[in-house]
């Protein structure tokens, strides 16, 4: 009867031969022995999970060495030290490993300090959520220690700490490689954006001008690491949801201007001239910002954005000495230029109470500002630009 034998945790944090690749190792067993022993540790694997299953298959005793490494030494940080030299793992599948053994490092360190006589106070020092000290003689904490035993940094494995609270499911996709771990913190944080578009509350009143800059969402969102063009860093909205707000029924004033602002991709796909009119408007202009300075795009390199001039009844409307562009430099991200408020505001006046800013990153003076990014104001869909094409 084959001895058994148990998984050390820190072993079963790597993954084990394919069923196919286990049983070729079965059969070279059988034809030519188990030429590594495995190894063990208060009869559980420290190493060599999968020449014990080819020797279970193979219905051959294993060879068995037992660790004998001094009481100071971690068997975690041993079995990881073999394995990670192994194998081809990305740094985003070591910060995993890391955060996955960092409770196997505290509950060796607490055993270690009750055999040496540590009192509670220095078995709480050892908490694996703890980040790693700053100077002092301290010990490692088990953050720390998994961190450097993985060969990965502290600010890695607070990285994916954050994906395993918020979005488990992720680390499967980091794991296998076919995410990494900054797309899958970036999809952490459009999630909670999101919920501030969820909790939106629209502004009260009725305005004469609007202008607005909804969070357009592209086919080829991006995760920031493209060299081409920047990603998006705000939960996009779908084009039926900028539609539906039917901002011409809930806050348009009888006689009302709006000034809508979109992209190049947005203008040739028809999206823009959609919403304004299922917003209740007839486009009438086009105005066009022309940046200092190019930014990105997959066939051209975009430098300028739009404005579309849309109405609703008969608002006041003076644009007849005013050009269909004008030149402003670019500033922060998808933050607009004050140039275009005058612009708005001479081609579109307006009692100051009467104008609204939606989708706003800033407050502006004379204007009744709604964005989830403003320090005050009305919470409104969480926006601070786009990646513009």
């Amino acid at each position: 009867m084959i001895t058994k034998l148990k998984p050390h945790p820190a072993a079963e944090l790597f993954p084990m031969m394919s069923d196919a690749e286990l049983n070729e190792l079965r059969d070279d067993i059988k034809a030519h022995g188990q030429r590594h022993p495995i190894i063990v540790f208060g009869g559980q694997i420290l190493d060599g999970r999968n020449r014990y299953e080819a020797c279970r298959r193979a219905e051959v005793e294993p060879r068995l060495e037992h660790w004998n490494e001094p009481p100071t030494q971690s068997p975690t940080s041993w079995v990881l030290s073999e394995n990670l030299h192994r194998r081809h793992l990305t740094t985003d599948q070591r910060a995993l490993i890391a955060l996955e053994a960092q409770p196997l490092f505290a509950t060796e360190a607490k055993a270690r300090q009750r055999a040496a006589g540590g009192d509670r106070k220095s078995e709480k020092a050892q908490k694996p959520d703890r980040l790693p000290p700053r100077g002092g003689n301290r010990s490692p904490t088990a953050a720390a220690e998994a961190a450097q035993t993985a060969g990965v940094s502290a600010r890695s494995v607070e990285r994916a700490r954050r994906v395993q609270v918020a979005r488990p499911e992720l680390l499967a996709q980091v794991r296998a490689g076919t995410m990494t771990l900054k797309k899958a913190e970036k999809a952490v944080a459009k999630g909670e954006r999101m919920k501030e578009v969820l909790t939106y509350v629209p502004p009260k009143g009725r305005f004469s001008v609007i202008v607005a800059d909804p969070s357009w969402k592209y086919d080829d969102q991006l995760d920031g690491s493209d060299a081409i063009r920047g990603g998006v860093d705000y939960p996009p909205m779908e084009l039926e949801e900028i539609c539906a707000m039917k901002v011409g029924e809930t806050l348009a004033a009888p006689d009302c201007a709006l000034w809508l602002w979109t992209t190049n991709a947005h203008l040739i796909d028809g999206s823009a001239t959609r919403v304004v009119r299922e917003w209740g408007f007839e486009p009438k202009g086009l105005l066009t910002w022309t940046k200092d300075r190019w930014g990105g795009g997959h066939y051209l390199r975009g430098q300028t954005e739009h404005v579309i001039l849309a109405i609703r009844g008969r608002p006041m409307v003076q644009g007849e000495n005013t050009s269909t562009f004008f030149p402003a430099k670019r500033a922060a991200h998808s933050e607009k230029p004050a140039e275009a408020y005058v612009i708005f505001e001479t081609v579109t006046p307006a009692p100051a109470g009467s104008r609204l800013d939606l989708f706003a990153c800033k407050t502006r003076k004379g204007w009744t500002s709604s964005g989830a990014e403003l320090a005050t104001g009305t919470a409104a869909p969480s926006k601070r630009g786009g990646a513009k094409k």
